[in-house]
């Protein structure tokens, strides 16, 4: 979707370092989700502090949203029960399809 829109994307590991992301000069940065509790991510929140210092976009979906959150000072919790795959249900108004 974003190449589509004519944006160039660079994926880097985990562990690249804030210095080095930065050297890309990018127009933003994106954080991806991934597995796991956020808390022991010490190298992603200490590298997301470095990008909160500029003025560069930037946007965390999942765990890249949980980092983002940890890195500007909030706390997270770990759910007694999650909510993956909620079911919500969907009504079609108008003419059936196929």
């Amino acid at each position: 979707m974003l190449v589509d829109r004519g944006c160039r994307l660079t994926v880097v590991p985990a562990q690249t370092s804030a210095d080095e992301v930065l050297k890309m000069n990018p127009d933003g940065i994106f954080l991806s989700n991934g597995p796991g509790d956020p808390a022991p991510c010490d190298y992603a929140i200490h590298a997301i502090q470095k990008f909160l210092e500029t003025e560069i976009p930037l946007f965390g979906i999942c765990l890249g949203h949980q980092l983002l959150a940890l890195a500007s000072g909030a706390k997270t919790v770990k759910m007694k029960f999650g909510h993956h795959g909620g079911n919500h249900p969907v009504k079609r108004y108008g003419p059936k399809r196929g």
